[in-house]
């Protein structure tokens, strides 16, 4: 962990270097006394917790920071409780008196520990919406003869055969899948297809044009399909969520 101690009474940052380096394996502590070229210094040394004092000798830090813009978690500490309105209007994550005592730096250090995990398992839980709203993804074909990785962006339609799909996918490629629509429909359904008639699967991104009037689409690899009138309307509908 790396700690940023800002506070300009030598007695109080080595009180402060002492609790952490005795309760802290492998701790990294650094120092700043003043407002000016504190920012460039979190910069630099990039923190992971910054224990910032109130009042330095050149201004109150609650007047020329920004804590909402600083890539670390924010402890004030200062010998005046009147601050810590301030403190926590600004978005610290705690408030300690001077002297601060090990019990309190611990249970600051704690809530610095629950704000990290959390913060991580919401970039953990981001991603994951995001990897499950991609378009693309990675569809296994079992042939007769080969497994094929194929990417779904590179499959123009499937096309249902007897217990087989027939995958037509970019540059003239074929594939001959040993099971049947239906399967591949629950499994990349969602990934930007529609099923437009019981015998076709399209992917809406390689349509080219669609004709309401004879319900056919038109594949940008210049295939035309029927639409199924017990389908259209709905085909219809995603079609205009997928472009819209």
């Amino acid at each position: 962990m790396k700690i940023l101690i800002v506070e300009d009474e030598a007695n109080h940052r080595e009180n402060l270097r002492h609790i952490l380096s005795e309760n802290i394996p492998g701790v990294d502590i650094n120092f700043h006394d003043k407002i000016k070229g504190l920012v460039a210094k979190i910069d630099a040394f990039e923190p992971d917790v910054l224990f910032l004092d109130v009042e330095l000798p050149d201004g109150k830090t609650t007047d020329h920071l920004k804590l909402d813009t600083l890539p670390c978690a924010v402890i004030f500490i200062t010998s005046y409780e009147k601050y810590a309105v301030d403190a926590f209007k600004l978005s610290a994550l705690d408030f300690l008196l001077k002297p601060v005592g090990t019990k309190d730096m611990l249970r600051s250090l704690e809530k610095v520990q629950e704000e990290q995990f959390h913060n991580a398992q919401k970039v953990k839980l981001k991603a994951l919406i995001e990897n499950l709203s991609q378009k693309t993804k990675n569809i296994l074909i079992n042939t007769n003869t080969d497994l094929h990785i194929v990417p779904t962006q590179n499959v123009i339609y499937c096309e249902a055969l007897s217990s087989y799909t027939v995958f037509h996918c970019i540059n003239d490629t074929k594939y001959t899948a040993s099971a049947n629509l239906k399967e591949f429909h629950e499994r990349i359904g969602s990934f930007g297809f529609f099923r437009i008639h019981k015998s076709y699967m399209i992917n809406l991104s390689q349509i080219k044009k669609v004709s309401k009037a004879n319900l056919k689409v038109l594949l940008k690899n210049g295939v035309e399909l029927p639409i199924s009138r017990n389908r259209k309307d709905i085909f219809f509908k995603s079609l205009e969520n997928e472009l819209t």
